[in-house]
């Protein structure tokens, strides 16, 4: 996303229905073409579906008290699903994968899939591949056409508590309205977030990219550039590829010139400078007027007040709430 554009507001559909075919058709909407395979429907058993989306991304919430077989034809993007309760079971590509209660499974690109669920409670996360490829080039040099998952399943059980634990973070901040992720801040935030987790979770070409030489040299100018571009443009989503145009240089060049000269990457740069602002908008503001520390926290991109108070006190040295109070 560049900082020029506009962040869609987040989109929420609800689905309940106990009929093969309207299911179906609805599925081919949402996600891909189904063939679904319904067992014994008891009672009002349902299939219930929640939607919650900001632009290409969401994290939806799939619940259904019927066993069923979903036969779908190969994703183009990534889709990964999330185990609350109930069981699943993968088959694609000659190779099986089954998962319970707390397990995700990232579902293979580019393959017929079939997969077997039995009283499932699913998170559904699901982000472009293009947004993984670019963070796997902008972070590793790697060719976006190069990026492969090598495996549905997680590189650890720890490395899939954090996917669980994220995933629920932002899907609960979609769901609720108003959404904090209507941000534009904060949405880019979260969709680099789910990039990142996905590139660190699940095994890909990216986690085994052979060592490249650095890119040599940034000129000065071209750093100044950089950093007057995430200065005036601090208040807007931004990505390491926004900034290189910019600067008019490679991601790769710059993420080296950061390291070098400011001691983190571009984008921990425009972080310190929301912070930056934060402080200055804290320091002006009248907490009479009803300013709080979590309204200005998620004006410059912190969804999370904890995360926001401990960042601030690293580089401030004191606390939010006392700044507001001056």
């Amino acid at each position: 996303m560049s900082v020029n554009d506009t962040v869609p507001p987040v989109q929420r559909l609800t689905f309940s229905s106990r009929d093969v075919e309207e299911t179906m058709e609805f599925l081919r909407g949402a996600y891909n073409d189904h063939r679904l395979q319904f067992g014994a429907v008891k009672g009002d058993a349902r299939f219930d579906v929640v939607t919650a989306s900001m632009g290409d991304v969401g994290v939806d919430r799939v619940t259904s008290a019927i066993d069923y077989r979903a036969d779908a034809d190969p994703f183009d993007y990534c889709h990964i699903n999330t185990v609350r309760a109930g069981r699943l079971r993968l088959e694609a590509g000659g190779r099986e994968t089954r998962a319970a209660a707390s397990d995700s499974v990232l579902l293979p690109l580019g393959v017929p899939l079939t997969t077997d669920l039995c009283q499932s409670d699913l998170r559904v996360t699901r982000l472009p591949l293009h947004l993984a490829q670019a963070v796997a080039a902008e972070t590793t040099g790697l060719d976006p056409a190069g990026l492969r998952f090598t495996s549905p399943e997680p590189v650890s059980s720890a490395q899939g508590e954090y996917w669980a634990a994220l995933t629920l973070l932002i899907g609960d901040a979609l769901a609720t309205e108003p959404s904090v992720m209507d941000q534009p801040l904060l949405a880019a935030e979260a969709r680099r977030a789910l990039a990142v987790a996905l590139l660190t979770t699940f095994p890909n070409t990216a986690m085994t990219r052979d060592y490249i030489p650095g890119p040599g040299a940034l000129g000065p100018a071209a750093l100044r550039r950089a950093v007057a571009h995430i200065d005036a443009h601090a208040h807007l989503p931004l990505t390491v590829a926004d900034i290189a145009t910019a600067a008019g240089t490679s991601t790769r060049a710059l993420q080296y010139a950061f390291r070098r000269h400011h001691d983190t990457t571009p984008l921990g740069y425009a972080r310190r400078v929301r912070l930056e602002r934060a402080h200055a908008e804290l320091l002006a503001a009248d907490p009479a007027d009803g300013t709080t520390v979590a309204d200005v926290a998620r004006r410059w991109g912190f969804a999370k007040p904890g995360n926001f108070t401990a960042a601030y006190r690293k580089q401030f040295h004191t606390l939010p709430s006392h700044t507001l109070s001056l």
